[in-house]
């Protein structure tokens, strides 16, 4: 890149940054089929998943994988940040909202903190993964046909996401749970 548009490029990422474009979530590819929104949903099985990767500014890097088995009702989540600065750090956050096939939100992750140091902080890393796993009720994780990864540069706008998310999920895990006839708790 020539010296004119590295300036502006780097003006551009940072500006996108402070506007929160940074949260720009990825979805999974849905199952065409149409659906019958106001019948009860079929239970799916084998495996869902998500992936995001973005710059929420440039040279700070997150990278999220999420891995729903639908059957065990085991979600797998791993994140990948790295600073490519040598005095900067930063804290990534990361979670999950995953829709039933009619685009309902019926499960939400906890956000997953991951920070990374400077490249030249003595003691820190620079590139770190982070994994986690949760179990879910397989009534409510049969149903997810897609995932959205939110990454969030601060892990405290991924808790607002998440506290946002929380409420519309515990309703439709209520509903879930008179449709199936078995109490199912609010993830």
């Amino acid at each position: 890149m020539n010296r004119f548009l590295r300036p502006i490029a780097r003006t551009l990422a940072l500006m996108a940054a402070l506007l929160g474009l940074g949260l720009a979530p990825t979805v999974s590819h849905a199952d065409p089929r149409p659906v019958n929104c106001s019948a009860a949903l079929p239970a799916m099985s084998g495996v869902v998943d998500g992936h995001l990767a973005n710059d929420p500014v440039a040279g700070l890097r997150m990278e999220t994988w999420v891995v729903v088995d639908r059957d065990s009702g085991r979600i797998d989540t791993t994140t990948h940040a790295r600073s490519l600065f040598l005095a900067k750090g930063f804290t990534a956050s990361s979670l999950s909202v995953a829709y039933d096939a009619c685009g309902r939100a019926i499960a939400l992750t906890p956000p997953l903190n991951t920070s990374v140091d400077a490249i030249w902080s003595p003691f820190g890393k620079s590139d770190r993964w982070k994994s986690t796993h949760l179990d879910m009720d397989r009534q409510l994780t049969r149903r997810i046909a897609r995932i959205e990864v939110v990454n969030a540069h601060s892990p405290v706008s991924a808790q607002e996401i998440y506290n946002r998310w929380k409420p519309v999920v515990c309703d439709a895990v209520r509903t879930i749970s008179r449709i199936v006839g078995k109490p199912i708790s609010c993830p």
